[in-house]
This record gives C-alpha cells, sequence and structure tokens, in this order.
C-alpha cells in the first residue's frame, strides 16, 4: 500500500455560514488546546469523515449542514476530496473533477486505486467480492479514543456490511494475505457465479422438457 500524507482540512458549515482551515507539516503535527471538549478529537476524525469513513461524531457536528475539502498527497500525487453527505468530488493533480454520488462502489475502486488497497470483501447479498470503503484501509492507523477500549477494531460506524470481514483485513494490513491472494479469490468468484447462472439455465430447459414431454402428444 501507498502513504497518505494530509496536507489542508477545510471545514464548511452552510447553517452557520462559516469556515475554518487547518494545514498539515510534511512531518509531525501536535493538536494542542488549553481545554477540553473544544474540538481536537474532531478534527482528527473530519480528516477521515472527508475521505468517507464514518468516524463516531458529536451532535454539535452532525446537527450542522457541512461540508469538508481535504488536500492530500500519495506518492507526490496531489488530491483534493470534497465531501458533503456521501456525495464526493475528487480532483487528481490537474484532471477534471470527478463525482460519485455514494461511497460505496466506483469511489470506494478509486480511493483504492489510489492508495494501492487490493483487499476484497465478499457482499453480503450477493457473495461477490468487492472493494470496500475507504475505512478498512484507515482500520490500523485510526483508534477512536472511546469505543477502542471495549471492541478492537470498531473505529468507524456501518462496518457490518460484510460479514467477518476482521480476519480477512487483519491478514492483508499485517501481511498474510497478498494482493495475489484476492486476484485468485476474485477468480473463483467470478466462476462461481458463472456456474451458478449455468445451473439456472440447465433447470429452465429440465422444466421446459417435462412440460414438453407431459402436455404435447408424442404424434
Amino acid at each position: 500500500m501507498r502513504s497518505l500524507k494530509f496536507k489542508r482540512l477545510l471545514v464548511l458549515s452552510n447553517s452557520t455560514k462559516s469556515a475554518n482551515q487547518f494545514e498539515f507539516s510534511q512531518n509531525l503535527n501536535l493538536i494542542t488546546a488549553i481545554d477540553n471538549s473544544v474540538g481536537k478529537s474532531t478534527l482528527l476524525k473530519l480528516l477521515l469523515w472527508g475521505l468517507g469513513c464514518e468516524p463516531e461524531l458529536d451532535t454539535s457536528w452532525t446537527s450542522q449542514d457541512c461540508k469538508t475539502i481535504v488536500d492530500f498527497e500519495v506518492e507526490d500525487n496531489f488530491y483534493r476530496i470534497q465531501r458533503y453527505k456521501n456525495q464526493i468530488h475528487l480532483i487528481e493533480n490537474n484532471s477534471p473533477v470527478q463525482e460519485f454520488q455514494k461511497i460505496t462502489g466506483e469511489y470506494s475502486k478509486k480511493f483504492a486505486e489510489i492508495v494501492e488497497f487490493k483487499a476484497l470483501l465478499p457482499n453480503q447479498s450477493t457473495s461477490i467480492l468487492e472493494t470496500p470503503p475507504p475505512a478498512y484501509y484507515f482500520l490500523p492507523f485510526y483508534i477512536d479514543q472511546k469505543r477502542s477500549w471495549a471492541n478492537a477494531w470498531d473505529n468507524f460506524d456501518n462496518l457490518g456490511q460484510y460479514q467477518k470481514w476482521k480476519s480477512t483485513i487483519i491478514k492483508y494490513h499485517v501481511g498474510l494475505l497478498t494482493p495475489e491472494h484476492f486476484e485468485i479469490e476474485s477468480e473463483k468468484s467470478d466462476k462461481k457465479v458463472t456456474q451458478k447462472t449455468i445451473e439456472t439455465e440447465v433447470v429452465k430447459f429440465d422444466t421446459a422438457i417435462e412440460v414438453v414431454e407431459s402436455y404435447i402428444p408424442q404424434n
């Protein structure tokens, strides 16, 4: 996987008509405040929320009609992502804006391509392997200060869309599962879908033959 470096976060509120901007240095960044409950944790969470994750945010954020713009670099390539609700707008270097109406699907594939995240997980309803959302890329790098004490790897909401995902994602992040493993699993999954389609067609033909033999006169 490629490393991702945050450069800037812009937060805009439509309801309060206000905004704020935070820039990040190339190396270490220390966020401090004199008092608690002034938004340090929310600032960190918004970086991930802006890229498509679902960290647990307090009501002071969720009650406002806000959007974020996150600038980041991956191997000297510049990216800018704007998120408003579940809508994503992506700029890659100087390319035209790419628009996505939801986090899953094509945007998840695009983000995984940017950071070379090769893990695949089976869809609960179809069992077809698909690229999971960005949260599964960030899981080892973000620890929620409240939720993780009770349940490890429970740092984001909406992770239940895949069954038994923890074993696969953990093994991938620690290097026990390689990209080649998922290529093979994807081929197996495609063949199973093809086999299921063929079996369905065979059943249709068998049924048609039974109907013909039962109701059509032999002569």
